[in-house]
C-alpha cells in the first residue's frame, strides 16, 4: 500500500468472482480493517459473444462471453428471448451452461444478470445471439 498526503491507497489482487458492491476488508500483519459499507469494489459486468443453438424441443446450451465469475457461480438471471434458461451454472469465467426451454425463433437476445443488482448485467452485448435450430421435415 502507499501513503501520499495522508491518504492511503491499497493495491491488491482480488480473487476470481462476480458481482457489484463487494465489501473490502484489508488485513495487515493479522490486523483486519473494520468493514465499511462505503468501501466496496465491483467486478466488470458480464458480456455475451455467442450461444450454441438448440433444437425446438429445447435442451442444454452454452453461452460464451466473459466476466461470468468462477466455476460454480450461479447467475441471478439468464434469459433467452425473455424466457428463463433453466439451471444456469458458470463452468468458467467465460462459459455458462443452462437448459433452454422448448421454442422457436432466431436472433433472440441473451440476457445475463450475475447478482441481484441490475447494473451487473450483459446489457445489450447479448442482442440477437441465440437461435433455435430449424425443425426437420
Amino acid at each position: 500500500f502507499f501513503v501520499l498526503d495522508g491518504l492511503v491507497e491499497v493495491i491488491a489482487r482480488v480473487p476470481a468472482g462476480a458481482g457489484s458492491e463487494v465489501p473490502v476488508r484489508v488485513v495487515v500483519d493479522g490486523v483486519q480493517s473494520v468493514l465499511n459499507s462505503n468501501i466496496t469494489f465491483s467486478y466488470l459486468a458480464p458480456y455475451v459473444t455467442s450461444a450454441t443453438p438448440v433444437g425446438t424441443a429445447g435442451g442444454l446450451i452454452e453461452i460464451f462471453g466473459g466476466n461470468f465469475g468462477p466455476n460454480g457461480t450461479v447467475p441471478h438471471t439468464v434469459t433467452l428471448g425473455g424466457v428463463a434458461c433453466g439451471s444456469p451454472m458458470t463452468t468458467d469465467n467465460s462459459t455458462i451452461q443452462c437448459t433452454a426451454a422448448p421454442g422457436v425463433g432466431k436472433d433472440l437476445d441473451v440476457f445475463i444478470q450475475i447478482g441481484a443488482n441490475s447494473n451487473m448485467n450483459s446489457n445489450t452485448s447479448g442482442a440477437k445471439k441465440f437461435r433455435y435450430l430449424c425443425p426437420g421435415i
